[in-house]
């Protein structure tokens, strides 16, 4: 502050939080010191990551320092975090002095506040993020850029669907529904190179390498005939599983869908069908035949359902 006391910024769980400057940190070899120590506490070295919240510059008139001091000092701490193998992630792309900062420094925000073209001019390997801040004012709200091109979810907020009692309101399909329809398309989107944003409005499309089409007004995401949205239904790759596998979700459900198989799945001739729930999964029919490269089922409302390449022989359709 210009009086030389401590700088209020939020108040968060009752208690009040002040600014750090981060040019008097760094030099006096405290930040080092407190990454060090929280690396000696806890894994983050193999985890490689670490969320730093609220990572803002602002200037300490009192001491000189600039708003373009503090970021050069916040970018040293980062670099410092890079060098102990930990990548940092944070809450926006800040715009101190009216520029996207951290761009190339952070792979992921919380909250990804960019324009339509921002997302084609920056991959997704070079940034992406969670869910869109709906309360920003555009073009940095949503306003469609979350179903174009992909939102992660944000577990904070949503955990406590998970914790509810059975009766008390839907345990795992609320929680089930954000996870397919953010982080589980969010995934499918970032392996594929962002080629156009055509149209306006609601009537806009995001177009993608392999064909693949976010069209915003029929709310469908697909790629010639394998679909992986339709409105509230979800069908696609899960990525990080170590074997091949197709989670589905439905949030009204569905008395039998046929869904065409996406690429890498051309050689399945029968599939396993399993039910993903709070506990875990559980085998629900086995030996499904594949028909003419699709797949089909039923599905109840609010249901999370795993698909797996079967060893066995071919018997019959699902239910």
């Amino acid at each position: 502050m210009a009086g030389g006391g401590w700088r209020k910024t939020g108040v968060w769980s009752g208690k009040q939080a002040y600014q750090v400057c981060y040019k008097k940190e760094w030099e006096s070899g405290l930040a080092q010191q407190r990454i060090d120590r929280l690396l000696e506490m806890l894994p983050l070295a193999e985890t490689g990551s670490v969320h730093i919240d609220a990572f803002f510059c602002r200037s300490s008139p009192y001491d000189g320092i600039s708003v373009r001091e503090e970021q050069k000092y916040r970018r040293k701490i980062i670099e410092y975090w890079h060098s102990k193998g930990v990548d940092v992630t944070s809450e926006f792309i800040y715009r101190e002095l009216g520029k996207d900062c951290l761009i190339g420094q952070v792979p992921m925000v919380w909250h990804l506040n960019q324009t339509g073209r921002d997302y084609l001019q920056r991959p997704a390997s070079l940034l992406t993020g969670g869910g869109i801040n709906r309360d920003l004012p555009l073009p940095y709200g949503d306003a469609g850029n979350g179903f174009l091109f992909g939102q992660n979810m944000r577990g904070e907020g949503a955990w406590r669907y998970l914790a509810l009692k059975p009766g008390e309101t839907d345990q795992t399909g609320h929680w089930m529904e954000r996870f397919c329809s953010q982080t589980l398309i969010w995934s499918l989107l970032n392996r594929h190179e962002r080629l156009a944003l055509n149209g306006t409005g609601v009537f806009r499309k995001a177009v993608y390498s392999g064909g693949l089409v976010c069209d915003l007004y029929r709310k469908k995401i697909s790629a010639g005939e394998v679909v992986y949205r339709d409105r509230d239904d979800y069908f696609s790759p899960v990525f990080w599983a170590e074997e091949p596998e197709i989670m589905a979700f439905s949030r009204d459900g569905y008395a039998g869908s046929s869904w065409k198989l996406p690429p890498g799945w051309e050689d399945c001739r029968a599939f396993d069908l399993y039910r993903l729930e709070v506990g875990g999964e559980s085998l629900i029919q086995s030996g499904v035949q594949v028909v003419n490269g699709s797949v089909f089922f039923s599905m109840s409302a609010g249901e999370t359902l795993l698909i797996k390449r079967s060893v066995q022989e071919p018997l019959a359709e699902a239910f």
